[in-house]
């Protein structure tokens, strides 16, 4: 079976998480394994893996990637950057699924081509020129968008849409600055009054990952939120509407997977503080009451960007 040799300074060979970087790569090979010492019954690695991490904290690494036999300048180079809230563990496995994708690309487990020239391995080297490449991780705008059941007047709950506009600030703080807009109707008219439920927000959110493929994302808002209500009377055709805007603050959970795609999905808790309760009234007399603690829930798509 093709063998994967992967080199790591003697430092990152002790790490924790060199184990993950290695079972990652095997696993992203159609056929082969990895391993960090040729076998001791003198069966021969048939691709060599050299991962150097370009600073101290694990943020940037470099593979090179190529035959035993091959020149220098026939390996492929990868380099990955990653942001400071990415889980270490998930740096590693990272760099393994990279390493087995280049091996697949190159096609290096299968046969060399007789009369290739000899060469020395390129020694790992922490001094390694970076080459220029772009990271999954290093998208810094996303825009999310779904279906909202909320919680709107006392006896009926309502149902709309939802619409996230983020950035990454901040510089390596994984924080991102987020504008959010509802709007939801009542799902049956109270008293020939129809409602509509409108917030508008702007906070800031943090993302943290918590597996290989999920995040979390916690985020805090100030709020504008209104209640219009309208009617019309049967008799005459009239028609009259009003709305109540209150400031208030918003206080958001998501769960994204996959975290690391350019498409996510998106599933989040929400509630909504005002600074007070909104009465409904038809003709003087209270028909409804919107509460001012309100709760929701989100489902959607994320697209970073």
């Amino acid at each position: 079976m093709p063998i994967v040799l992967v080199e790591l300074p003697a430092a990152d060979a002790a790490d924790v998480n060199a184990p993950a970087l290695v079972a990652a790569c095997s696993s992203g090979l159609r056929r082969g394994s990895c391993v960090v010492e040729e076998p001791p019954n003198g069966e021969r690695a048939t691709a060599v893996a050299i991962v150097v991490w370009l600073d101290p904290e694990h943020l940037r690494a470099r593979i090179d990637v190529g035959r035993r036999a091959e020149e220098r300048a026939g390996w492929q180079v990868r380099e990955l950057s990653f942001h400071e809230q990415d889980a270490p563990l998930e740096r590693w496995r990272s760099v393994g699924l990279a390493i087995a994708g280049v091996v697949g690309e190159a096609t290096l487990l299968e046969p060399a081509q007789r009369g290739a020239p000899k060469s020395a391995r390129p020694k790992p080297s922490a001094q390694s020129k970076p080459a220029p490449s772009v990271s999954p991780q290093s998208r810094d705008f996303r825009i999310a968008l779904g279906p909202a059941l909320e919680t709107g007047l006392a006896d009926r709950p309502s149902v709309g849409a939802w619409l996230d506009v983020a950035r990454r600030c901040c510089g390596s703080v994984p924080l991102e600055l987020t504008l959010t807009a509802t709007n939801a109707w009542s799902v049956r008219e109270t008293t020939a009054v129809a409602t509509r439920f409108t917030t508008l927000g702007a906070g800031l959110g943090v993302t943290l990952h918590v597996g290989e493929a999920v995040a979390v994302r916690a985020a805090a808002f100030v709020a504008l939120g209104a209640v219009d209500a309208s009617t019309s009377d049967p008799a005459t055709g009239a028609h009259d509407s009003k709305a109540r805007w209150l400031p208030g603050g918003l206080g958001r959970l998501q769960a994204i997977w996959p975290a690391t795609g350019a498409l996510s999905g998106v599933l989040g808790l929400e509630i909504t503080q005002l600074s007070g309760a909104t009465e409904l009234k038809v003709f003087g007399a209270p028909v409804a009451r919107s509460a001012a603690l309100r709760g929701g829930a989100q489902a959607g798509l994320e697209w970073k960007f």
